[in-house]
């Protein structure tokens, strides 16, 4: 069912759903749904002891930034700039009345506000800091609600501007504008639908003024208040054809969760209830407590949505042609797919099925380079990549002259581009507008003609080697559709490949090889383990033996603290480093993503000054001199696996295992816990023991997965093919705007 489709709920009404907070409306809505069906209690993934631990460092966040703001305003001035009260009955409906009578009150802060349900609308109330613009105060007065966060809200961006105010003032009276800053898309959808949330509690007992314009703030993990309008048409929603604004984007999601709920609801009292909405594999499913019941449910139909770097959008184009398998996306046809999209998703995408409409009537041996019209070479270098507008979907305008294009079909349509709305995370997705152009001289057509020439198609009678249920796909948003199509072919061989264009894994090796996996917190890192490996002949040259070691501390952590630990570990490894250079030796350190190297800038940047043995400068030298290879790089640009690249996933394929059944980060979260703060010692001492076999076992893997990618006899996804399909690779490079 679409999303937005009013679900089937007989006999039940939406008064009938429990009252529900503001996180509903970003979840998926199949988890809104099985969160109120009893019968599937008991398969729900019990809550991760990490979760719960990272909750209540986030309440406690939350009750320092109040404290915060409290002791402010208690310091500054009353009556027209700062009045404080601050909530803290014991109760909740003490809270709720104290509540009440502030928002009636002289206060222009109230900390801790506990808001009173909403039963009209479903809504729960909930805890939260608000505060009053303007000079006015009493009845007639309106208040803005205030997250607070402990993540960060921004980012850098070239002609952005945000509005923030200080803590000792948190009002947009007291906003200053502040350049070269944007919210980050997913923070501002999740704080924005939170603020939503609150403002319509706040209306539901009066506490808006009539004509106030929305608005609310987040206070970011820094205790910056950056402000929001809730009214800025900015997101874009398969329901509208405009842009919606906050307000809408939530009254919409919530409410169709709540129609969802009822749905449920209406099952549980009647089974033969139509299902008001099916599992899609989306990015939310991996942190959700149901997706154990969602893939099993999925895979039983070889749901097409579990194709890795599939999107929503991949799932709406396959459905609406009626695939709906991974073995039916296998079959799709590559080469036609690849014509449309490239190999780079960001680059112009172009109409494969109007081309072939154009050509049907056209005479067999007709050159292609005619119908495309005369070549003009596209300025700039061919790679440069797409405008900043993005891709071209091309609509191709045949020449009037002696092409013979009879009356066939679209002899006589004009030329035109297709537009689908805006994504706010990445505009490059959406294509610009083609009209009027000639289309010999648009960039566009240079990417085509390129495209075509590598897959040696010169005329019209070449294009039968295209397949037109692939082309249909032109003008959907699927740039990764011919990566996608590979990840289905290895998912139905249930064998890893090697990606087109490679006949072996390329993996850096070296004399001493150093295997590196960090373990961290919220708090910070506290353990950089090592893994050393080489000939005995290199080792012993360099002054080093083969095995794990460690490098950390299990002492609460503080910036002084991880900078030891840091300071420990570069040390040792920068020696090393030296020695084999010494030697004549090479040198290579390993990780699986990137997050080491952005874990020692941070931790630099974050040291006390003076205490810091590298500088940045250091770091980032040895990270681009060509001896730190990520490994995630190597195995994401070599293999092609149908599921995902996690350490976790390649590992096994290696013949590697965990010695700990329950290994994983979050997990590692709650041993650290334990391991630096549980009272008991024998607690304290095995997750000690735990993570350390946690982190030495991170690097095994990893060692594991670069040795089997060296000497691992893997085919190549090209040798996989489609009926009718051409086994040639194809990666070149296309011009592009």
């Amino acid at each position: 069912m679409e999303y937005g489709t009013p679900t089937p709920h007989p006999g039940v009404t939406l008064q009938d759903v429990p009252l529900q907070r503001a996180v509903v409306a970003t979840r998926c809505p199949v988890r809104a749904d099985l969160d109120h069906a009893p019968d599937l209690a008991d398969a729900r993934t019990p809550r991760d002891p990490s979760e719960v631990l990272r909750a209540q460092q986030t309440a406690d966040h939350v009750a320092d930034v109040w404290a915060e703001v409290a002791r402010l305003g208690a310091a500054a001035p009353h009556g027209p700039t700062v009045a404080v009260v601050v909530i803290d009955q014991p109760s909740r409906s003490e809270r709720e009345a104290r509540t009440l009578e502030a928002l009636a009150g002289p206060a222009r802060i109230i900390v801790g506000a506990q808001l009173p349900d909403d039963h009209a609308g479903r809504r729960r109330g909930r805890s939260i800091l608000l505060v009053r613009p303007g000079t006015e105060t009493g009845p007639s007065s309106g208040w803005v609600p205030v997250e607070v966060r402990r993540h960060a809200f921004t980012r850098p961006a070239t002609g952005g501007r945000l509005r923030r105010s200080p803590l000792a003032s948190p009002h947009p009276d007291h906003a200053e504008e502040v350049p070269g800053v944007a919210a980050r898309a997913n923070r501002h959808n999740e704080n924005g639908i939170a603020l939503a949330h609150a403002w319509r509690l706040l209306e539901a007992v009066g506490a808006v003024a009539p004509g106030q314009r929305a608005l609310g703030g987040v206070i970011d993990r820094d205790r910056n208040l950056w402000w929001v309008d809730l009214e800025e048409e900015r997101w874009p929603a398969r329901w509208s054809p405009t842009l919606v604004t906050t307000l809408a984007h939530y009254d919409h999601g919530f409410g169709f969760r709540l129609e969802v709920i009822a749905n449920r609801l209406a099952r549980t009292r009647d089974p033969d209830v139509a299902r008001g909405v099916v599992p899609v594999h989306v990015g939310q499913c991996a942190t959700c407590p149901w997706d154990a019941v969602c893939r099993a449910e999925m895979e039983a139909v070889d749901h097409v949505s579990l194709i890795p770097r599939s999107t929503y959008d991949h799932f709406l184009a396959h459905r609406d042609r009626g695939v709906l398998t991974r073995a039916q996306v296998a079959r799709l046809h590559r080469p036609t797919a690849w014509l449309m999209f490239g190999d780079d998703p960001r680059a112009p995408s172009v109409d494969v099925d109007d081309l072939l409409t154009r050509t049907r009537t056209l005479a067999p041996d007709t050159p292609l380079e005619r119908v495309l019209g005369p070549e003009v070479p596209p300025e700039g270098p061919a790679d440069d990549g797409p405008a900043d507008d993005g891709p071209v979907q091309l609509r191709l305008p045949l020449p009037d002259d002696d092409l013979d294009a009879g009356d066939g079909p679209g002899a006589d349509r004009e030329g035109e581009a297709l537009a689908p709305p805006l994504d706010p995370i990445d505009p490059l997705d959406a294509p610009g507008r083609v009209d009027g152009d000639p289309v010999g001289g648009h960039p566009g057509t240079a990417v085509l003609r390129n495209r075509l020439r590598a897959l040696h198609l010169t005329t019209v009678a070449d294009l039968v080697a295209l397949d037109p249920f692939t082309a249909s796909y032109s003008g959907s948003r699927c740039g990764h559709l011919p990566t996608v199509i590979d990840e289905a072919r290895a998912t139905v061989s249930g064998r890893p490949f090697l990606a087109r264009g490679l006949d072996r894994a390329v993996v850096t090796r070296a004399d001493v090889e150093v295997d590196i996996d960090m373990e961290n917190v919220e708090e910070g890192v506290y353990l950089w383990g090592t893994l050393v490996s080489g000939t005995p002949e290199a080792l012993a040259a360099a002054a080093t033996s083969e095995g794990y070691q460690p490098f950390y501390s299990l002492d609460p952590i503080t910036p002084t603290s991880q900078t030891e630990v840091f300071n420990r570990f570069w040390t040792w490894l920068t020696e090393l480093r030296d020695r084999c250079e010494t030697a004549g030796l090479s040198f290579a350190a390993y990780c699986y993503t990137a997050a080491e190297h952005r874990k020692m800038v941070q931790i630099l940047d974050e040291a006390p000054p003076g205490t810091a043995v590298a500088s940045r400068q250091e770091v980032d030298a040895l990270v681009s001199s060509g001896s730190w290879i990520d490994l995630y790089e190597v195995v994401r640009g070599s293999l092609v696996v149908g599921h995902g690249l996690g350490l976790k996933r390649i590992a096994p394929l290696a013949g590697f295992q965990w010695r700990d059944p329950d290994a994983g980060g979050l997990q590692s979260m709650t041993w650290h816990r334990d391991a630096v703060t549980h009272p008991d010692p024998e607690v304290k001492a095995h997750n000690r023991v735990r993570l350390l076999q946690y982190n030495e076992d991170d690097v095994r893997a990893t060692r594991a997965v670069r040795q089997w990618l060296s000497n691992a006899s893997i085919p190549s996804i090209a040798a996989w093919e489609a009926p009718g399909e051409a086994s040639a690779d194809v990666t070149v490079a296309v011009a592009t705007r």
